[in-house]
């Protein structure tokens, strides 16, 4: 019942991961330019991109969204979406984000249900430890390749 509960878990969480939202070897020079690349490249989801763009540097005013180790995660500051959903962009060189670099980033828009971003960024944030799971992911060409080295590493571990 455990092993089953912690598989459906694992499962709705890499189910969150948008195909259209992963961007892989993305050439940007900055973290302004990524949350503007971020926000356009979701805006179909939500509203037009300037509204989203918006909320991300309204939320990177009040918290930067660099966890270090070459990670960020953008989010929405209030629901936009039925369920929440992330994106992964890989960037083809680390940009400064604050005061540590970002290489990867997670976007996420957040959904109505009233766990869901903790949700999210619990397993973000046991997934992000794992510095091996970070350069693997660094390499990843597919979101399957990403969501699969992200499943293994929960499986194995969590």
């Amino acid at each position: 019942q455990f092993i089953k509960k912690r598989d459906l878990r694992i499962q709705r969480f890499l189910d969150s991961f948008v195909e259209q939202w992963f961007v892989p070897d993305l050439s940007l020079s900055s973290k302004e330019a990524v949350l503007r690349y971020a926000g356009e490249l979701v805006s179909s989801a939500v509203t037009d991109a300037e509204d989203i763009y918006h909320m991300f540097t309204h939320r990177e005013s009040i918290s930067s969204g660099a966890l270090g180790d070459n990670i960020a995660v953008i989010s929405s500051t209030y629901p936009v979406l039925e369920e929440t959903k992330v994106g992964l962009l890989i960037l083809k060189k680390p940009v400064r984000w604050s005061d540590e670099i970002a290489q990867i980033v997670f976007v996420v828009l957040t959904g109505r249900e009233q766990d869901s971003l903790l949700f999210i960024m619990d397993h973000l944030r046991y997934l992000l430890k794992n510095v091996n799971l970070i350069c693997k992911l660094l390499g990843a060409k597919s979101l399957s390749e990403a969501k699969q080295l992200m499943g293994d590493c929960l499986h194995d571990t969590k």
